[in-house]
């Protein structure tokens, strides 16, 4: 049932907002946005 609901959503363009990416070399705010992340990850989170 869940599935078929995500479905008819997606038919109104309905999209998932936990999909959000950031690049995380192209935003500056990101630190400020994230500061526990940055804090534990830094400047190259990949690394």
């Amino acid at each position: 049932m869940y599935d078929e609901m995500l479905e008819l959503l997606s038919q109104k363009g309905w999209v998932d907002p936990t999909e959000i990416e950031f690049d995380w070399e192209d935003e500056d705010d990101l630190e400020e946005m994230f500061p526990n992340l940055w804090e534990r990850f830094g400047e190259d989170p990949l690394g």
